[in-house]
């Protein structure tokens, strides 16, 4: 019997400054197609600054992306309000290929043969609903 094509796998990594720990849980000979994780700072902040504040710069973004070795893409998140968007996509660029930045109601869209599609700014009617409602019970 055929057993359907091979699921797509995702790795999320949550704050960390050592996003190596989720690569080695991950590691087993089972790879994986979409790699989420945190790069709150670019390479202005060291390496133990980062880590002293919990999270990732890009040095320690790639060096995570570099032992996951995603088959499709890396959605890199979590950046420090300190940055322009400008600043925010050459981060993305200076981490390896198939890395891009995630941006408020970014859609990525994962398929069987391995490719991907990205739409931005995609707020529809119900999300703008759901936000009104957020905001009128704070």
């Amino acid at each position: 019997a055929d057993p359907g094509p091979d699921p797509l796998r995702i790795a999320i990594s949550g704050d960390t400054s050592d996003a190596t720990t989720i690569s080695k849980a991950c590691i087993g000979g089972t790879p994986i197609d979409l790699f989420i994780t945190e790069c709150t700072f670019g390479s202005d902040v060291s390496d133990e600054d980062a880590a002293l504040r919990g999270h990732c710069n890009t040095a320690l973004a790639a060096n995570a992306i570099n032992i996951m070795r995603p088959r499709i893409l890396t959605v890199l998140t979590h950046f420090s309000s300190r940055y322009t968007t400008e600043q925010i996509e050459a981060m993305a660029a200076s981490c390896p290929e198939k890395t891009i930045a995630a941006e408020d109601f970014m859609v990525v869209q994962l398929s069987f043969d391995r490719t991907f599609s990205v739409w931005r700014n995609q707020v529809t009617t119900s999300h703008a609903h759901a936000a009104a409602e957020i905001a009128g019970s704070a």
